[in-house]
């Protein structure tokens, strides 16, 4: 670890002092300080200019290593941040989607110091309309708050839920989250259920609206009222279906909310706000999901698009029950925090362009592509191979999930690293990259351990090395990046 300025002066001797002397070692009168700091150290012998950097190296490793022990001390080794070896990027197993140090940055700033939300919350509203197309925007704090604000607000619609769209709302750091029928009925609605688990034919949605349609259709004059269905349809492009069949339930949904009227309201796991020539997965971008007025885009923000965890709930004209669900976000404190919004508004600055995103830390683990990664392995494997703890090191190339829930069928092509342990079991390689200060999660098998570089910064592979080295120290594990 670092240390803080005002711990350093806590030690015996000042380490900042002998790095600045040894700018200047060539001065006579140094040479009795540098003495005296080297045995501090425990180097005795006599020693030239030349070792001066020896020295220094070391003053600094004795410094962290004694720093070491009095910080763990004081804190909890949970919630700790380590290396992701695993592929997966969306998972309840994460805390949080990383973000760069210059966002994390200015997280803190937000967090220690005062900042205008009415002009973050201005900016971020007037951002999402110009990136989305929408009209009208609420920015809500998580998904499962959006949507239940949406059926607290449409109390008398009856929800129709194809089964393949009853699905676990996905959160960071949580293990259990609501489904979509439990959501929808904690709010008081009434839900409908159609098709099976596997499949939902059109037959089977059209059944379940035209009841609902045929009473909402005409008014007590005979006029046809529009907007005002008593139907709401659920929509998520759920992964449990195959992409081909993913494409047309969702046509098939879209073609009858438009000739019942119904409201139509889609959940875009995978929203984004560009298209990405580069990634190979399936996105939805925002600015070409709309199908009517009637449609309801609900888009998570901790997705593809990389920010904090919220959910926008987008319209493209002010329903009939807009004013409501603005009052039950108002009432019941739904809507995202202004330090959310805030981060948020920094975040999607980064989705204006395709080329800003992927520069990210997401937009670089979803699109590096293979030869770079296999490249890494390769160096890997070669540091690897034949150590004490590691008998042979195979590098291998295999598609791999991006995460797990609604991300279980999207996967992308990685190059993976294969640890065969030399004397110890799978078990215990796996014990001890995972106890240290700075975990490494990896993915266990019978009989060996598999480290998927996608998930990797490229920084994080000196640190690997090192830590399944044969005589690693604590100063040698850090990575350029934190050096």
């Amino acid at each position: 670890m670092r240390i803080p300025p005002n711990l350093r002066e806590m030690f015996p001797f000042p380490v900042e002092t002998i790095k600045q002397l040894a700018h200047i070692v060539g001065q006579p009168q140094l040479v009795s300080a540098l003495k005296e700091a080297a045995e501090k150290v425990g180097i005795k012998e006599p020693f030239g200019p030349g070792g001066v950097q020896q020295i220094l190296q070391q003053a600094g490793r004795w410094v962290d290593a004694v720093a070491e022990g009095f910080a763990l001390r004081s804190g909890s080794q949970s919630g700790i941040a380590g290396v992701n070896a695993t592929g997966e990027m969306f998972s309840h197993r994460w805390s949080n989607m990383p973000t760069s140090p210059v966002n994390s940055q200015a997280w803190l700033e937000l967090m220690a110091c005062y900042s205008d939300s009415n002009a973050s919350h201005a900016g971020l509203k007037s951002l999402i309309l110009k990136l989305t197309g929408a009209e009208e925007v609420l920015i809500l704090s998580n998904t499962t708050a959006a949507l239940h604000g949406l059926a607290a607000a449409n109390r008398d619609a009856i929800w129709v839920v194809p089964r393949v769209d009853c699905i676990k709302i996905p959160r960071f750091g949580i293990t259990g989250p609501s489904s979509i029928r439990d959501t929808l009925e904690f709010a008081g609605v009434e839900v409908r259920e159609v098709g099976s688990n596997q499949e939902c034919n059109r037959e089977d949605i059209q059944f379940a609206v035209a009841p609902c349609a045929s009473a909402s259709s005409t008014s007590a004059i005979g006029q046809t009222t529009i907007g005002q269905s008593s139907t709401t349809l659920i929509a998520t492009s759920p992964n449990s279906l195959v992409e081909d069949f993913r494409e047309s339930h969702i046509k098939n949904l879209t073609d009858i909310a438009t000739q019942s009227g119904a409201l139509l309201v889609r959940l875009l796991f995978n929203a984004h706000l560009q298209k990405i020539s580069r990634l190979t997965i399936s996105t939805s971008v925002v600015s070409e999901q709309w199908t009517s007025a009637n449609d309801i885009l609900l888009v998570p923000c901790d997705g593809f698009l990389g920010g904090t965890e919220a959910c926008l709930v987008l319209v493209q004209k002010k329903l009939p029950f807009w004013q409501a669900l603005q009052r039950i976000v108002q009432v019941a404190g739904l809507e995202a925090s202004s330090q959310q919004q805030a981060f948020l508004l920094r975040s999607l600055r980064m989705c204006e362009t395709a080329d800003q995103w992927e520069k990210t830390l997401l937009g670089q683990c979803l699109t590096n592509n293979v030869e770079n990664l296999k490249s890494r392995a390769d160096r890997l494997a070669i540091q690897l191979s034949g150590t004490s703890k590691i008998e042979r090191a195979v590098v291998v190339s295999k598609p791999c999930r991006i995460g797990t829930g609604v991300w279980m069928n999207e996967k992308l092509e990685s190059s993976v690293l294969q640890l065969f342990p030399r004397s110890s079991s799978v078990g215990s390689l796996r014990s001890y990259l995972e106890s240290t200060e700075r975990p490494i999660w990896a993915n266990a098998y019978a009989d060996h351990i598999e480290l998927v570089l996608r998930t990797m910064d490229p920084d994080e592979d000196r640190y690997v090395a090192q830590r399944l080295s044969d005589e690693p120290t604590d100063s040698d594990a850090r990575t350029d990046s934190e050096s």
